[in-house]
């Protein structure tokens, strides 16, 4: 089978297309003829040497991937051989055929196309886990969630909104902002971080919001934060477009407003089935057409180098290799 190996951490990516042996499932184990894989900024920090473990070279990365189950091992059950599914690895996932743990996977349900659900072991998974396990949001919240034209962000409005939140959008270029982002979101707003504050008080009132979805980072953590309502809880998902911010104890206190983090991968890790759970939640939405990806840029997987460029140039929005082509790129 084929299998993309790294040689060297670093960028330009020292990656290359190899014949490995396939792998066969123990006790427990599924193994997955493989057809997508997500192309992550995690994935692209690990590639580069700059994320917090690294596994010892040569390896095989990727993370999130669909596949088919091809066999499964001693005492697995979850899954018949020929159900699609999706999940996450620690790594891995850039190969052929993989063998994962049957409860670190779920079915993808028909209807859902798969080079989205390829996406949501992660991406979608941190905008789910933020609303549910961090802010503990109820119908009678209003959200803010800032970069939101990102693509946990974009996520993040869609499951507000099913959950019945009023919903604030804030992006930096109204102009690339998913479909789904004007369709589910409440308002769309596009301000200062200077601004922002001033526009979230008009829009509640006076208020402020319930519950802030912060993936950009300072001065935009900043501006958020000061939105808050009385009690508000803010969830920190990640830094795209600022600085890390260090929140002032001192409004935390005046305002009793809270702050919290979000990293998926600990959930997969230690809180294996509600992880596997959420993801479940999110592939329902998604054939009841209420969680919608952003469209991918689609690389034949041994095209894997000129993916990783793609990402890191930020020229693909998302990229996904096909393990079912070898015939180059097309774009959906």
């Amino acid at each position: 089978m084929r299998a993309a190996v790294l040689s060297e951490f670093g960028l330009p990516a020292r990656i290359g297309i190899l014949e490995a042996a396939v792998p066969e499932p123990s006790v427990g184990d599924v193994a997955v003829q493989v057809e997508y894989t997500a192309l992550s900024f995690p994935d692209l920090m690990v590639i580069e040497g700059t994320y917090q473990s690294l596994p010892e070279l040569p390896f095989v990365p990727g993370t999130e991937f669909v596949g088919v189950v091809v066999s499964v091992g001693e005492g697995a059950s979850r899954f018949d051989i020929g159900t699609r599914v999706a999940g996450r690895l620690t790594s891995g996932a850039f190969q052929e055929v993989l063998v994962i743990h049957e409860d670190r996977i779920a079915a993808v349900p028909d209807g859902v196309d798969p080079r989205d659900a390829v996406s949501m072991p992660i991406s979608a998974l941190t905008a789910h886990h933020a609303l549910h396990h961090r802010a503990h949001v109820t119908s009678d919240d209003v959200v803010l969630i800032t970069g939101a034209n990102g693509i946990v962000g974009t996520a993040a409005v869609q499951i507000a909104a099913d959950l019945g939140c009023r919903v604030i959008a804030s992006v930096r270029r109204p102009e690339a902002v998913h479909d789904a982002v004007g369709k589910f979101a409440d308002h769309v707003v596009s301000a200062d971080p200077d601004e922002l504050r001033t526009v979230v008080r008009e829009l509640t009132g006076g208020k402020g919001v319930d519950v802030v979805i912060e993936a950009v980072g300072s001065p935009v953590f900043d501006a958020a934060l000061r939105s808050l309502a009385w009690q508000g809880r803010l969830v920190v998902v990640g830094f795209a477009g600022g600085s890390i911010p260090s929140p002032k104890a001192g409004l935390l206190l005046v305002k009793n407003v809270s702050v919290s983090g979000i990293q998926i991968t600990d959930y997969w890790a230690r809180r294996t089935e509600q992880a596997r759970t959420g993801l479940v939640a999110l592939f329902d939405a998604a054939a009841r057409g209420r969680m919608a990806m952003w469209p991918a840029d689609v690389f034949a997987a041994d095209q894997v180098a000129e993916a990783i460029d793609a990402v890191r140039e930020r020229r693909a929005h998302r990229a996904v290799l096909d393990w079912t082509r070898t015939d180059g790129r097309r774009a959906r």
